[in-house]
C-alpha cells in the first residue's frame, strides 16, 4: 500500500480519477467470482478480451503487458467519442448490464 490509503487497484488511482471500484479488493478475493461473473463473456464470436494487467486477481481473459497491447492496436486515429457511444449502444444490450448515471 506504502502511501496510499488504499489498495492501488486501477492504473489511473493516483491520477485524480475517481471511480467507485478504487480500493475495493473484496470483489477479487472471493473464490472463483471472477469465473462465474465473466467467463459468459470469454468466447464472444468477433471480440476477444484482453486483461491488461499482468498482476490482476481476474483469471478469464488472457493476461498481456500493455507493450503487447500497444503492439496489437491499430496506429490509426480514430473518433473517440463516437466509439465510445458504440461501446455503450453495445454494451446496453448485454443481460445485466447496468451503467452510472453518465451513461444513462
Amino acid at each position: 500500500m506504502g502511501q496510499h490509503k488504499v489498495p492501488l487497484t486501477h492504473y489511473y488511482q493516483d491520477k485524480g480519477i475517481k471511480h467507485r471500484g478504487i480500493g475495493k479488493i473484496s470483489w477479487y478475493t472471493k473464490p472463483d467470482r471472477d469465473i462465474k461473473e465473466w467467463k459468459c463473456y470469454e468466447d464472444l464470436e468477433g471480440i476477444k478480451i484482453y486483461n491488461v494487467s499482468m498482476n490482476s486477481n481476474l483469471r478469464t481473459f488472457p493476461k498481456i503487458t500493455y507493450k503487447q497491447f500497444f503492439s496489437m492496436i491499430s496506429k490509426d486515429t480514430y473518433n473517440q467519442d463516437a466509439l465510445r457511444q458504440s461501446i455503450i449502444s453495445t454494451a446496453k444490450q448485454l443481460p445485466n448490464a447496468q451503467f452510472s448515471q453518465e451513461f444513462k
